[in-house]
């Protein structure tokens, strides 16, 4: 029951009660539905703003009540059950004054009490009307009665007793209100929205991870796909690009100098990694080393158990005394020798060839697999572009690029992610300057991955400018990317 110690002093309740009268009036007058299948009673008693829920065997204490707490009047001025399930309740929740009971504003809400329960804290699941579903033209604002029919069938009258008719539709629809008739007309959901069973409510976004396109609710399966609430399209996150925009400077390596390079890598012999071993002509010149000395042990083995004259031993001396560049041919050891010469210039020549076509960088695709630095490149970086404090303390080098910037025209790019917004879609973007915004024209507007991005490119007059997008209707959007684009210029010094 309803009581006025339940109201604070400063509560204009506090001045309202209930009692038995013959009299009638629009102010006092309460509203009751019963659902004979869940055995609940709804009572709307608008004068204390609040709608209570009772069971049909227990009138004395009530499961459930709901109030505004707006210090205003009207909050169940009418209430029923949507259906015959009883498991949706629908209440009038219109805004009277309490001093002279006009009225300010009419809505209607729906709750699901089922699954919900019925407290203040209990968000109703649609309130009409709304964005998407729009007081019926032929309507007058404030609303005075409610009407559902078993199937879940809403009728609306207003102050003038005018109808109209809220049809339940299936799921994957939702009834549209936006009719020249006075009923509503039912259309698809939304793309990234959904509903999977039958009723008046609007279609919900998919939850994260999902997707919805077509009337078909999906779960995103990719392993890095981009699947917000709302999500239209599953969409893999290599689509995006990033772009760095606070990019090192480039540093020369530490030796520029051919001969250090060449020496260096020619004559050192790093075992980091099996990569290093190979590339390294130490490597090989220990290799031929190796072979010489089981070559020189063999021919000596042969000697002392084989003297005097052995062609096979005699030829390979006379094929080392002709290689033999420290003796002058005059020593088979100094040809056996000069192999690990051969082995030096020939790794010299290769490294050398391989690191001239290290130029140009730009067309440097592959690492440097010849050395063990696999980085090793034929450059040298120097740049006059440095990060300054401001641009008015730049010299005169550096002026020339700061001016190059300030007469660059620049574009704003604008990617509207995961959305169902269309390049007709009445999309308006303006140039706030003071409290005049002024419309700015839409340069490029293009959708792409089967119209779940939609990208825009606006023309900036100004390079300190205020932009506003407007998006209307209530769409959702999972990402924003913007940027900025302009045009090459090159200045007369070819810089």
């Amino acid at each position: 029951m309803i009581t006025s110690n339940q109201f604070a002093y400063s509560d204009p309740r506090i001045n309202q009660y209930l009692t038995n009268s013959r009299d009638y009036s629009a102010q006092t007058v309460m509203s009751v539905s019963i659902a004979w299948r869940t055995q609940c009673v709804l009572i709307g008693a608008q004068p204390f703003d609040m709608v209570l829920l009772y069971l049909l065997d227990d009138p004395m204490h009530p499961i459930g009540t709901r109030q505004n707490r707006i210090e205003l009047m009207g909050f169940g001025k009418n209430v029923t059950w949507l259906d015959d399930k009883g498991e949706k309740a629908v209440i009038l929740a219109n805004s009277y004054t309490y001093s002279t009971y006009q009225w300010i504003l009419s809505f209607v809400h729906i709750y699901d009490i089922q699954s919900d329960e019925f407290s203040d804290s209990t968000q109703p699941v649609l309130i009409y009307p709304n964005s998407q579903q729009i007081l019926f033209r032929w309507l007058v604002p404030e609303l005075i009665r409610l009407v559902c029919s078993s199937h879940g069938h809403l009728a609306i009258f207003d102050d003038l007793g005018i109808p109209a008719i809220i049809y339940s539709t299936p799921s994957g629809t939702y009834p549209n209100t936006n009719s020249t008739y006075f009923t509503s007309n039912t259309v698809p959901c939304i793309r990234g929205t959904y509903r999977n069973y039958t009723g008046i409510e609007l279609c919900i976004p998919c939850s994260n991870g999902t997707y919805a396109y077509s009337n078909s609710y999906s779960p995103c399966t990719l392993p890095d796909s981009f699947c917000p609430y709302g999500a239209v399209e599953e969409i893999s996150y290599s689509i995006f690009e990033s772009i760095e925009q606070d990019q090192d400077y480039l540093e020369s390596p530490e030796n520029t100098v051919f001969d250090d390079i060449l020496m260096q890598n020619i004559f050192s012999f790093n075992a980091q990694s099996g990569h290093c071993v190979l590339v390294s002509p130490i490597t090989w010149v220990l290799l031929v080393i190796a072979l010489g000395i089981i070559l020189v042990g063999g021919m000596f083995i042969h000697e002392a158990f084989f003297p005097g004259i052995h062609i096979t031993r005699d030829g390979t001396k006379q094929i080392f005394k002709k290689m033999d560049l420290i003796g002058e041919g005059e020593l088979w050891i100094g040809g056996l020798a000069s192999t690990k010469v051969l082995v030096i210039v020939i790794s010299v020549y290769d490294f050398s060839n391989q690191y001239f076509h290290q130029y140009p960088i730009e067309q440097v695709t592959s690492d440097s697999s010849f050395a063990c630095d696999v980085t090793l490149r034929i450059a040298k970086f120097s740049t006059t572009m440095q990060m300054t404090s401001t641009s008015h303390n730049s010299t005169k080098q550096n002026q020339v690029i700061f001016n190059m910037l300030n007469a660059q025209s620049i574009t704003l790019n604008v990617d509207l992610i995961q959305t169902t917004f269309i390049c007709n879609g009445s999309l308006i973007v303006q140039r706030v300057v003071g409290s005049q915004p002024t419309q700015l024209p839409i340069s490029v507007c293009e959708t792409s991955h089967n119209d779940s991005i939609l990208s825009l490119a606006i023309a900036l007059l100004t390079q300190e400018v205020g932009i506003q997008l407007t998006l209307p209707g209530s769409r959702t959007v999972g990402a924003i990317c913007l940027g900025l684009s302009g045009p090459s210029m090159m200045s007369t010094d070819k810089r």
